[in-house]
């Protein structure tokens, strides 16, 4: 994950870097977006994260937190019903994610609505 003023970046890759996904949310897809200091580049475990966000019709909204302190990722999820939940996951700060791919064999990009999005990577994970 890394993140600036106007974006936040979200990539996946493989241990053997021949594999990625990369999706850029940009600050309109936020209902607030507020970055009060660079953050660098930062690792968190895919497998906690998908849990998080494994019944997405249930959860209203989720608000991100990144604690540089105590190096943690903290998701609070308000869901229906009233609940609320806190997640809280430790992060690495890492250098540059890059898989072996040249730009020029990947002519193609996706762009699309959250829905349309969130209604395709449901099905994949």
């Amino acid at each position: 994950m890394n993140a600036d003023h106007g974006k936040m970046l979200m990539r996946c890759i493989n241990s053997s870097h021949s594999c990625f996904t990369n999706f850029t949310l940009e600050r309109s897809f936020f209902a607030s977006y507020e970055l009060l200091e660079d953050l660098g580049v930062i690792q968190i475990p895919l497998k906690p994260c998908l849990a998080i966000f494994k019944s997405l019709s249930s959860i209203n909204s989720c608000q991100l937190k990144v604690d540089l302190d105590e190096c943690r990722v903290v998701f609070n999820i308000s869901c229906k019903l009233g609940i609320k939940k806190v997640y809280k996951l430790t992060f690495e700060d890492i250098g540059d994610i890059a898989a072996k791919y040249s730009v020029e064999d990947c002519p193609n990009k996706i762009s699309c609505r959250a829905r349309l999005l969130t209604e395709a990577l449901q099905h994949n994970f």
